[in-house]
């Protein structure tokens, strides 16, 4: 058996015997790697619209008579079961919980610039009111605009807001700028207003011969609703003239052929997105399987089946939300009997609810030969190292070879110099128990940590509190990464506590992949719970159990 502990600027060990943990064969040799360290609104246009309008006399006297009756109409109205980690590195909230724990906070969006409380009307006003509100602003030239804001930021009535625009189009001419209308299809949209959007758009149809990502984005998402839903396919054609499409784009259009029942369309959107490289948001996979509630439909049941193994393969963990629909669809089938619930999912890797084992972590021959050979090339050939700090050797060192166990310590030549954080009795303790090797001090510390652990085999383990993101961001491919990530899982080993001079509790690692899977008749999904934030190198802890009932 063999130990390697690293120190070039950390505490680092490998041991190679055969080591019995939980459920693993007391035959299994594998190794075991040891590291530790401390963890110690603006808003933004993709371009200007310079173009100048077309003046357009039905468009300008439809807003404007729109605004007067709404004015006059206006007048007479009066105004969670919680898990036990698996894994306390990589499961949701661990990162959240530090950063509380050492005082970090979320960036706070900036707000608009002007903070003090502004009285909005509370009912429409003509326009002599509205020369008396401005005569008491005191920055009259952003006025028109900051009013807008300040509707959509409060949810305004739309009444009120048109009779804003029915008094700037009075005194410009009939003119209402690009900014302002914008602001007020925001306000329609968010309500729901779809006649107020159909007519926005045929105002800016006709003024403007191009718009901003943002009024594409206003216009399709109130278009959806409406009789002219297909006038977002439309702006759709005319978005990829400029740009790509973004995914809430496509997945407004992919919401409004679903509505319309167009579902061989919408399927074709989801199709082009994906062939585009655009990975679909969760409403818009959501969509699908709210739509398919009770549709009694082989080809399209194939369809969201395909959807399943799209998260699979992409290591996509749904929101608790898009579960829930997973749930109803999969309940809904006619004659299937599938039933559904949350569960957790034990050590051993069994499910809590039907007892099923789940598909293993652990890397094949092929796919950790693989991993290895584009680790050693991306990574420890080209990657960027970082630093970390250092426990006591000593302790560990000593307590690994009470198990008879043969250690190699990696180390750096300074450490044989004597310090306080290494003392020469006990470096010389460290040398009588162990082979040791003392690189330059200008080596690289991670690449002989990885270097060791990939050539020990696929049944090496490593104990770190080192996530290794750096290591994963040089990988070059999300396949590859995403091995990665699983053999990170498989074989990290983490402290439960450490106290000097004591017992050494290690953290087992998990022994199941954390990705949707399937045997047939049954599922199981990881999803993402409400008001748990989950950093992108964490998995979910609750699980979603489908299984058919005989």
């Amino acid at each position: 058996m063999t130990l390697l502990l690293s120190f070039c600027r950390s505490l680092q060990m490998l041991w190679k015997n055969r080591l019995y943990q939980g459920s693993c064969p007391r035959n299994q040799t594998f190794s075991v790697l040891y590291s530790y360290f401390h963890f110690s609104k603006k808003e933004q246009r993709y371009f200007s619209l310079t173009l100048p309008f077309l003046q357009n006399n039905k468009a300008t006297k439809l807003l404007i008579s729109k605004a007067i009756s709404s004015s006059k109409s206006g007048k007479n109205k009066s105004k969670q079961e919680s898990s036990v980690s698996p894994h306390p590195l990589f499961s949701a909230g661990t990162a959240k919980k530090k950063s509380e724990v050492l005082g970090y906070k979320k960036d706070q969006q900036h707000s608009f610039p002007f903070s003090s409380p502004v009285l909005l009307p509370t009912k429409p006003l003509n326009s002599e009111e509205w020369d008396k509100v401005k005569e008491n602003f005191e920055q009259k030239d952003i006025f028109e605009n900051w009013m807008m804001a300040q509707m959509v930021k409060y949810n305004s009535s739309i009444d009120i807001a048109k009779s804003l625009l029915s008094w700037i189009a009075r005194k410009n001419n009939g003119n209402v700028g690009y900014k302002l209308l914008i602001g007020y299809l925001t306000l329609c949209v968010s309500q729901r207003q779809t006649t107020e959007v159909i007519d926005v758009y045929e105002i800016m149809k006709t003024r403007y011969r191009t718009l901003e990502p943002e009024g594409y984005t206003l216009l399709i998402r109130g278009l959806i609703h409406s009789d002219q839903w297909r006038e977002t396919l439309i702006l759709l054609k005319d978005i990829k003239k400029i740009m790509s499409p973004s995914k809430k784009n496509y997945g407004d259009c992919i919401k409004g052929a679903l509505l319309h029942q167009e579902v061989n369309l919408a399927w074709n959107l989801y199709l082009e997105m994906l062939n585009h490289r655009i990975i679909p948001n969760w409403e818009t996979f959501q969509a699908f399987f709210d739509f398919a509630k009770g549709v009694k439909n082989n080809q399209f049941e194939g369809r969201l089946l395909d959807i399943l193994l799209y998260l699979k393969h992409n290591q996509m963990y749904p929101t608790e939300p898009f579960a829930q629909s997973i749930k109803a669809w999969f309940e809904s089938i006619p004659e299937k009997k599938w039933k559904g619930e949350s569960v957790t999912i034990h050590k051993s890797g069994h499910c809590s609810a039907c007892g099923r084992m789940l598909e293993s972590i652990h890397l094949n021959s092929e796919e950790y030969e693989f991993l290895k050979q584009r680790v050693l090339k991306d990574v420890l050939d080209g990657g960027d190292q970082y630093r970390k700090t250092t426990p006591k050797l000593l302790d560990v060192v000593s307590q690994i070879t009470k198990q008879n166990l043969q250690v190699l310590v990696l180390g750096r030549r300074h450490m044989l110099n004597g310090s306080s954080r290494w003392q020469k009795n006990e470096m010389a303790a460290v040398q009588n128990m162990a082979y040791c090797f003392f690189a330059d001090n200008v080596s690289e510390d991670d690449a002989f940590l990885l270097y060791a652990t990939l050539h020990s085999g696929n049944h090496c383990r490593f104990l770190t509190r080192d996530l290794m993101r750096d290591h994963k961001a040089c990988l070059p491919d999300d396949k590859t990464r995403h091995l990665f990530f699983r053999w990170q899982q498989g074989h990290q080993l983490v402290f439960l506590n450490y106290y000097p001079g004591k017992k050494i509790i290690f953290q087992s690692v998990l022994t199941y992949d954390t990705v949707v899977q399937t045997t047939g008749d049954s599922w199981h999904i990881p999803y993402d719970e409400n008001m748990v934030e989950r950093y992108s190198y964490e998995i979910p802890t609750k699980w979603l159990c489908l299984q058919q009932q005989n």
